[in-house]
């Protein structure tokens, strides 16, 4: 392996630095959109961090000034005063972010190669037990993986040039007005944190989605990462909601072979992980958007998710939050992640929970694009068939807050706008979805 030579480009490196050595423009761009370690090549390096410097001084970055800069880092006999002449030999090419695209490229090519031959010389070694050493592969793999925190300076032109990109953009309805109308809160590129108190039934509005997009015409590609439930529980939840029987049937009664075969081709995918590490929930979501196109992920939950970091449960979460983000907006998916609420919520009189109620970082509340609770005054722990349930939207990104009253039809796992009778939902033809506006289900 230590034969091989990583993959650079000297000669575009060569050109980078002719565009920032002859055009003030290109310097500037290109100081603040690059990275030393874009270079392989040791004396470009030195060279690049040179040049950075004086734009840093509000110098010009031109050979004199580079070249002095040098003298006084003592690295100009490192990088040679020849060397320097041969760079500027030649105007600059007019290509030159393309350029730097390029490398930039090469660069994390050679980081994940790094990661990699890492991972294997502690592999290798065989020192840790083997949980300890697949979550440090994956937090090396992953921090490998990550892009420069600096990115592209867009023109005028390439904004108005975005309007265009996505005349449609995709979206995903749930049957609730203040979640669809009028911009829909599921849209790609989101993420979208759903949260409340256990027995709230976030997992039952979950399904009702993936039942409504996965086993719906046509159907949307989704992914379900189960980190409570097991694949027969999630069958039985899809098959109640499809069919319309109750929970209790769809484990005691034979079901319609329509619906068992519509669930059979439809394109939900699941996932039974307890606890995911986080390197393996973002390398499982990429390669099923890569395989099967995926546009919805559904994680349950947050709080079962290992992130990299151990300092504090806050900062592993305030990891995973963001890299759920980040995955959403570079993949164009929409992501929704369940999460619990702390216990304060519960001594209240009016248990309406606050942004500030999200469990174990407020990371969550920041990077999340909406934010919404499921909550009732009520004492989950009766088994009362219908449930009184509130739906906050708390935090809305691309409009306006609100809320809605719910009634949960806990035996069928729907919910549906206080508006709509559950008798009247429950005289659906057998084996019908819902499409009604005010249902989840």
């Amino acid at each position: 392996m230590s034969e091989r030579v990583f993959p650079s480009s000297p000669r575009l490196e060569g050109l980078i630095l002719q565009a920032l050595l002859q055009d003030e423009h290109a310097a500037a761009v290109l100081t603040a959109t690059l990275t030393p370690d874009v270079f392989y090549l040791d004396p470009n390096r030195r060279i690049f961090e040179a040049a950075g410097q004086c734009i840093r001084r509000g110098i010009v970055s031109e050979i004199e000034t580079v070249t002095e800069e040098l003298v006084r880092r003592k690295h100009l006999d490192t990088v040679g005063a020849e060397y320097l002449d041969r760079i500027v030999d030649g105007p600059p090419s007019p290509a030159w972010s393309d350029h730097a695209r390029i490398l930039r490229a090469l660069a994390e090519r050679r980081r994940i190669i790094q990661a990699a031959e890492r991972i294997a010389t502690v592999g290798y070694g065989n020192g840790e037990p083997i949980e300890e050493f697949r979550v440090q592969a994956e937090a090396t793999l992953f921090q490998a993986m990550q892009r420069d925190q600096t990115g592209e300076i867009l023109t005028p032109r390439d904004l108005v040039d975005s309007l265009d990109e996505e005349a449609a953009p995709f979206t995903l309805t749930t049957g609730l007005a203040l979640l669809d109308e009028p911009v829909p809160v599921l849209a790609a590129g989101r993420l979208v944190v759903l949260a409340g108190r256990p027995g709230s039934g976030k997992t039952a509005f979950s399904c009702g989605l993936l039942e409504r997009h996965a086993v719906g015409t046509p159907p949307v590609p989704c992914l379900f990462f189960s980190c409570e439930q097991t694949k027969r529980e999630i069958a039985e939840r899809i098959l109640a909601l499809r069919t319309g029987h109750t929970l209790y049937d769809t484990k005691t009664t034979t079901l319609p072979v329509a619906a068992v075969d519509r669930l059979e081709h439809s394109s939900l995918y699941v996932c039974e992980a307890g606890a995911p590490s986080l390197g393996t929930l973002l390398g499982q979501i990429r390669m099923m958007h890569a395989t099967h196109g995926i546009r919805l992920v559904v994680v349950d939950h947050l709080g079962k998710v290992v992130g990299g970091r151990k300092e504090t449960r806050s900062l592993e979460v305030g990891d995973v939050v963001r890299a759920l983000k980040a995955v959403a907006k570079d993949l164009k998916i929409v992501v929704l992640a369940l999460c619990q609420l702390n216990r304060l919520v519960e001594a209240r009189n009016i248990k309406c929970p606050q942004l500030s109620d999200l469990r174990e970082s407020g990371e969550i509340e920041q990077e999340a694009d909406s934010v919404m609770f499921l909550w009732t005054n009520e004492d989950t722990t009766h088994q009362v068939a219908e449930l009184p349930m509130y739906l906050t939207l708390a935090k809305n990104r691309d409009g306006a807050p609100g809320k809605v009253k719910l009634v949960f039809d806990r035996p069928r796992l729907r919910f549906l706008e206080e508006r709509q009778s559950v008798p009247a939902a429950r005289r659906e033809e057998t084996g019908r979805r819902s499409q009604g506006a005010g249902t989840i289900g």
